[in-house]
């Protein structure tokens, strides 16, 4: 029988295998990363290994994300402000607003500017056409916005700085905040949070309800604040009562009832009315015939409130007249704005003058 021998067995050796040579063996300054510490991974400004100008250059990420952080606490801010700023409530109207002008102590109240006199009445029984001459004046996207216009700003700031028509870009509840809660708002704080309870009513308040709280609360001039009194004090009749013509002077004079009040500057006051009726026009209000059938409305002559009363009516006049002579000063600020004034009028010399004037003979 045959055999096959059998062959010896192999011993499978396995030998060290030499690395291969590297690419950059024999490159001066080359150092195996064999044994090297790990690179850390953090702060790397100025960047490294970049030329001397692109070394001080944030990366795209740094400065995505610096993008993602300031717009992420823009919105935490804006929410927060949003979330703590507290509506007030229209009936508390504020008094406390009213300019007091005191003698040189700074301590005795010498008179107030102006007599407050509002009488609210509902938007339901006004005439449509007073509702629509606001609208058509001082907002015209009053019923499509959400309290507050970028479009509208960013147009009045276009004018304002190519020497237009100087505008405040304000939507109506944006006055009404600022004319009635805030006072003139012209800081970036100020029209922030004028910003933020605008937006805050026109969630909580139906147009209508903003639209009567603003009738009732504007400055009409003449110390009358809202729609009922202005009606009495310019033509004599209740707001209910007033007609197309009426209606659209009163609104043509808000953006400035004392300087436009047409007992003071009747050329002035029938542009603004004229102005209100093209409004009305265009926006489909009234007709064309309508607003050519209008003419300019007679108004009262204007009388003085009750703190002209007496000799220190003439010292609270003079003072008015010194201020709006500054440049400085509008009858509507210190009618509206709250001031403190002291004047350099001592007291004692003032009831000194006025008794000397009493203990005169009667045939003075």
């Amino acid at each position: 029988m045959a055999t096959t021998p059998q062959r010896p067995a192999q011993r499978k050796t396995s030998a060290a295998r030499k690395p291969a040579p590297s690419k950059l063996a024999g490159k001066k300054g080359t150092q195996s990363r064999k044994g090297a510490a790990p690179r850390k991974r953090g702060w790397n400004y100025p960047r490294q290994g970049l030329g001397p100008v692109r070394r001080w250059l944030p990366s795209w990420r740094f400065m995505l994300a610096s993008i993602f952080a300031v717009f992420a606490l823009g919105i935490a801010v804006l929410g927060t402000l949003y979330a703590t700023t507290k509506v007030p409530d229209p009936a508390d109207f504020a008094l406390a607003r009213a300019t007091t002008v005191y003698y040189s102590d700074g301590e005795t109240v010498l008179g107030t500017l102006a007599d407050y006199d509002r009488k609210p009445v509902a938007l339901d029984t006004l005439p449509e056409y007073v509702a629509h001459a606001v609208v058509a004046s001082e907002d015209q996207s009053f019923y499509t916005n959400n309290g507050i216009s970028i479009r509208g700003l960013a147009r009045a700031f276009v004018n304002n700085v190519t020497g237009g028509e100087t505008q405040g870009g304000s939507t109506l509840t944006q006055q009404y905040v600022e004319r009635y809660f805030l006072g003139t708002t012209t800081s970036i704080s100020g029209k922030v949070r004028e910003a933020m309870i605008a937006i805050k009513i026109d969630r909580q308040q139906s147009k209508d309800e903003i639209l009567e709280n603003y009738l009732n609360t504007i400055y009409f001039g003449r110390g009358a604040y809202g729609i009922e009194v202005a009606s009495q004090k310019y033509f004599g009749v209740s707001a209910k009562d007033l007609n197309l013509s009426q209606s659209a002077l009163l609104i043509a004079i808000i953006p400035a009832p004392s300087a436009w009040d047409p007992a003071v500057s009747p050329d002035t006051a029938q542009q603004r009315w004229q102005r209100v009726l093209n409004n009305m026009v265009s926006e489909g209000y009234i007709s064309q015939a309508d607003a050519d059938a209008q003419t300019f409305p007679e108004t009262l002559e204007p009388s003085l409130g009750n703190s002209f009363a007496g000799t220190n009516g003439y010292l609270l006049a003079s003072v008015i007249s010194e201020l709006e002579a500054t440049g400085k000063f509008t009858a509507d600020d210190l009618n509206q704005n709250g001031y403190k004034i002291v004047t350099t009028i001592d007291p004692r010399l003032q009831q000194a003058a006025v008794d000397a004037v009493h203990a005169l003979p009667e045939d003075r």
